[in-house]
């Protein structure tokens, strides 16, 4: 199947040994991580191809520094 994807800007904390796995498939996937802090987690999946390059769009990315002053402000619904 050859299914990949790109990882970029994220930061992970108190996650399990490994932050970016694969599981529960016959076919193995592929992921790139791109500014990504693993939070002292592993990366066991094999690294794929894709580039932000590659993609037929732009991304904008805050950074994987900026993720824990930025997000838990800004993400889901305020009630």
């Amino acid at each position: 199947m050859d299914a990949q994807v790109l990882i970029q800007s994220s930061a992970f904390n108190n996650c399990p040994a490994e932050a970016v796995f694969f599981a529960d498939s016959d076919y193995t996937g592929y992921a790139v991580v791109d500014d990504v802090d693993l939070g002292g987690s592993e990366n066991s999946v094999p690294e794929g191809t894709l580039t932000p390059s590659s993609l037929p769009y732009n991304i904008d990315t805050l950074g994987s520094a900026a993720i824990a002053g930025t997000i838990p402000g800004t993400d889901g619904q305020k009630l």
